[in-house]
């Protein structure tokens, strides 16, 4: 109503006032005459007729502002929580555990922030003292070297005096040592055999890439200190240089190009092996990767669809977008349970799978809507974060048991649980004061929403009721993102999928990734392509753990780390 109307209505309401007045007093003191008082009641009445309709109007409009007023409360209060949520991701505790007693790359590297490299060139002039090797690598006085000689095949078991050393060639290559960076310098000999006259000389050591200075030890830490630890390789790069060991800073990601190039059939066939789990564990999280062609400076957003077995498994498959295709490319014909939050692809992909599938939901993402409420809401919060706890308090308690006994206790006291929060979801629902848009009300419609995918844990004690496994394998990615930042390409974000993949199972199958990543990178060359599945970590800790494939230096050091360490 504008301010014209009001006025108006004023106005009105005096001149009803005034005519009201006036004519009480003339027909009291006979003054008026009865044509007169006829046409001062019409009026009259028309004026409050008129008055009325104002006010009418005037209290429709009350109500609409009120209802607006309450709307824009919510959507404040959603905002407020967002912002909250915002800022504790950035500056807070990552935890969403309540107090105590609550409830129960091609391989280019991103820019890290703070990234300052020297103008120039890289790499740097020779210094005296350096050696030189015609692979490009060159080192000085402060790198450790370990000499390892090599004899031909034809002297052993020949006396000293047996044959004549002619000449020696020497070549070097970087390695990987108790977490240090050493050279070796291959001593290979060619000697004359006295008896028969014969010349004969060392055979060139095997490695990983043909006339590559790199061994196997270094590639295999290589891999380790970027994906793991998440050293980007322009650190690595000077941290060998701080060692007085040089070498073109772009042969690091040849190398690590190539080396994860080799084991992507082991992740392929890792992934055929994710795919025949009764179970399977699924989300997404987002990556930069690739320039943007149509934004100079600015990067694509990708996605990482972590997927993870029953048998200690997962892959990290990458995706240029979060569209719902990419989750029924990743999954083809999977049959079994898939858990998963209600993102709808994971639904859309269960629905066209007809029965093949059932889904499970997330738990721990409908309890998230009522922590991020916590500030705003606590006492509602509060409540559901208790009875969801209470399920979990089940869980914790059956962690361990036999199937019969998971079962037996979800069937009965998960039940329980469950249905009381459904309970609790229902009264709450029925306060006028949570409107279409208050944020617990949301919160409540997502878990209704899902009710039936949220209970199937109930009747299958090999499903968790959340996805909390496959996002704890999230964790390693995401915290590797703080250091390289982005993937200069998709093919880099594929490499980094590949690594991340294999690395956490090694973790989940206790296989020390080293001592896998360097027989697997020296056996996959002979290796039967068709059987490429043996040597994931699962298989290779069966077959191979117990004698595995080692490296030269760690051949030639191997008693004296053992007198240094007192075992063998």
């Amino acid at each position: 109503m504008s301010q014209a109307t009001l006025s108006e209505a004023a106005a009105l309401s005096r001149d009803v006032e005034t005519l009201g007045r006036d004519l009480t007093r003339r027909l009291g003191d006979g003054t008026l005459p009865p044509p007169e008082a006829e046409e001062a009641l019409r009026s009259l009445i028309g004026l409050s007729g008129r008055l009325a309709a104002l006010h009418a109007d005037l209290a429709e409009t009350i109500a609409a502002q009120e209802a607006r007023i309450a709307e824009l409360a919510a959507q404040l209060g959603a905002l407020t929580a967002q912002i909250a949520r915002l800022q504790r991701d950035l500056y807070g505790s990552r935890s969403e555990r309540n107090k105590a007693g609550e409830d129960g790359a091609d391989g280019k590297e991103g820019s890290e922030a703070g990234d300052k490299r020297p103008g120039g060139k890289p790499g740097r002039s020779k210094d005296r003292g350096d050696s030189v090797n015609g692979t490009g690598l060159r080192f000085n006085e402060k790198a450790p070297v370990i000499d390892i000689p090599v004899t031909p095949p034809e002297i052993e078991g020949l006396p000293e005096d047996g044959y004549e050393v002619i000449s020696e060639r020497v070549h070097c290559r970087v390695a990987a040592l108790d977490w240090r960076h050493v050279v070796i310098r291959y001593r290979h000999l060619k000697v004359k055999i006295r008896e028969t006259g014969a010349l004969v000389g060392a055979p060139a050591r095997e490695s990983v890439f043909k006339n590559s200075c790199a061994d196997v030890s270094f590639i295999a830490g290589m891999l380790i200190d970027k994906f793991q630890w998440h050293q980007p390789l322009y650190r690595q790069h000077q941290m060998l240089a701080a060692g007085g060991i040089t070498v073109n800073r772009g042969s690091l990601s040849q190398w690590a190009n190539r080396a994860v190039a080799l084991l992507k059939p082991v992740h392929d066939a890792q992934w055929r092996s994710v795919l025949e789990s009764a179970v399977i564990q699924m989300d997404e999280t987002p990556i930069r990767a690739g320039l943007h062609p149509g934004k100079p400076g600015s990067m694509k957003k990708g996605y990482f669809w972590p997927m993870l077995g029953d048998r200690g498994e997962v892959v990290f498959p990458f995706a240029t977008s979060r569209r719902h295709e990419h989750a029924a490319e990743f999954l083809g014909a999977y049959s079994g349970t898939l858990v998963s939050d209600g993102y709808g692809a994971y639904e859309a992909y269960v629905a066209a799978r007809g029965g093949a599938v059932t889904q499970q939901g997330c738990w721990v993402h409908s309890r998230r809507n009522f922590w991020e409420q916590k500030e705003n809401h606590p006492e509602m919060a509060d409540e559901a974060l208790k009875l969801i706890g209470a399920i979990y308090r089940v869980e914790e308690e059956i962690k361990g048991r036999s199937r019969a006994e998971r079962l037996a206790a979800r069937r009965t006291r998960s039940r329980k649980a469950v249905d009381r929060f459904w309970d609790w979801c229902e009264r709450t629902l029925e306060d006028p004061a949570l409107t279409p848009k208050h944020p617990v009300r949301k919160a409540i419609a997502y878990a209704v929403e899902r009710r039936a995918t949220l209970e199937v844990f109930l009747g299958n004690p090999d499903v968790p009721p959340d996805t909390n496994q496959v996002e704890n394998k999230l964790r390693g990615a995401k915290l590797g993102q703080r250091n390289w930042l982005f993937a200069w390409t998709e093919v880099g974000a594929e490499h980094t999928g590949i690594m991340n993949a294999m690395l956490a199972t090694c973790w989940m199958q206790g296989v020390d990734a080293r001592v896998w990543l360097t027989d697997v990178l020296l056996r996959i060359d002979s290796h039967p392509a068709s059987r490429a599945g043996e040597l994931t970590p699962r298989r290779w800790k069966e077959l191979f753990a117990h004698d595995p494939m080692t490296s030269d230096v760690a051949a030639a050091t191997a008693g004296r780390i053992q007198a240094a360490t007192g075992t063998g």
